[in-house]
Parts: C-alpha cells; sequence; structure tokens
C-alpha cells in the first residue's frame, strides 16, 4: 500500500540559502509532516539538480510566492540551464540505450 506524501520546493534569496543545510531541511520536514498530518519531503531548489528543477518549475504548482519578479528570473535562469544541459542528457540516454540493446551496460560475472 502506497502512502501518500508532499513534496514542498522553495525558492529562497541568496542569504538564505546557506541557513538551509541538510540538518535544517530535515527538522522542517519532520515539523511541517507533523503539522500537516502526511510525511512531507523539502527541496530547496537552489541545491537540488538542475534536472530536477526543471521539473519542479515545469509541472509544480505554486502554492506560495512572495516576490513574482524573483520567482520568474529564477525560473528563467532554470529553464536556460535546463535546455543547455539538456543535448548532454540526450546522448547519455542514447548511448545508455544503445550499450542496453548491445548487451554492455550490465557488469558481465
Amino acid at each position: 500500500v502506497s502512502q501518500s506524501r508532499y513534496t514542498l520546493a522553495f525558492v529562497l534569496r541568496p542569504a538564505q540559502v546557506e541557513l538551509c543545510n541538510l540538518p535544517q531541511r530535515l527538522l522542517w520536514a519532520e515539523e511541517l509532516s507533523l503539522l500537516l498530518g502526511i510525511p512531507t519531503d523539502l527541496i530547496f531548489l537552489q541545491r537540488a539538480p538542475i534536472l530536477l528543477r526543471f521539473e519542479i518549475i515545469s509541472k509544480g504548482v505554486v502554492v506560495f510566492c512572495a516576490d513574482e519578479n524573483f520567482r520568474t528570473d529564477f525560473e528563467e535562469l532554470v529553464m536556460r540551464g535546463y535546455h543547455d544541459f539538456k543535448p548532454f542528457v540526450d546522448q547519455y540516454y542514447r548511448e545508455e540505450a544503445e550499450a542496453v540493446r548491445d548487451g554492455h551496460f550490465f557488469a558481465k560475472r
């Protein structure tokens, strides 16, 4: 049985990002889980990999935004970074698929 959970992503001002280390993120996630009554994960987008950032801003829902200009500037940077990186990701997946087809992907015993 799959249990539901929330995943909340945050974009923080540069000065705030340094305060968001792993112990702090885990503490906030635990507090939110207790408050909401459902397991909750937190993602600080500035620290997330570019593919995850893109996935979240392209498919996620904005629940709260204190500064629309800051958010849209961040989203633009993510979109640019993703589109710069995407050809390399696509090449990796093509080569990976080819290796699987040719039987070279898995280690042999």
